[in-house]
């Protein structure tokens, strides 16, 4: 339940939250996602809080792919990828770039911009609220 209850109804009626509670159980969902601790949720001198400890298990390295990093690193240097120009860092097919570039876009990393021979790839915005 919302400690604040016209605070929450009014961040509700702005579209900024959906129901009370969700966003616990995906904090949860997202630090098992990335190989971290579950955070402890506690209520102490009336305050709700979460504390988050420990890292993810393993480096970057060891849980992003290679070629998942070098497009990534890519496109944070130039600003942006298209299809031919990941073939080339990657040395992959034409099919396979598509893939690997259509996956970075379903996985919420990039985002596709532009039509047909124009498509480039950015990176996608970060949105901690949402």
């Amino acid at each position: 339940m919302p400690r604040n209850r016209l605070l929450a109804d009014a961040l509700y009626r702005a579209r900024l939250i959906e129901r009370w509670g969700t966003g616990t159980l995906r904090i949860v969902r997202e630090r098992e996602t990335a190989g971290m601790p579950h955070p402890e949720f506690l209520i102490e001198m009336g305050m709700f809080i979460v504390r988050f400890r420990g890292r993810p298990e393993g480096s970057l390295e060891d849980r992003i792919p290679t070629r998942k990093r070098q497009v990534i690193a890519y496109v944070m240097e130039h600003g942006a990828i298209n299809r031919s120009q990941y073939q080339a860092l990657s040395g992959l097919r034409a099919r396979q770039a598509a893939e690997d570039l259509a996956a970075l876009v379903r996985e919420g990393l990039l985002v596709r911009k532009g039509k047909g021979p124009a498509i480039e790839y950015v990176l996608a915005e970060i949105n901690p609220g949402s």
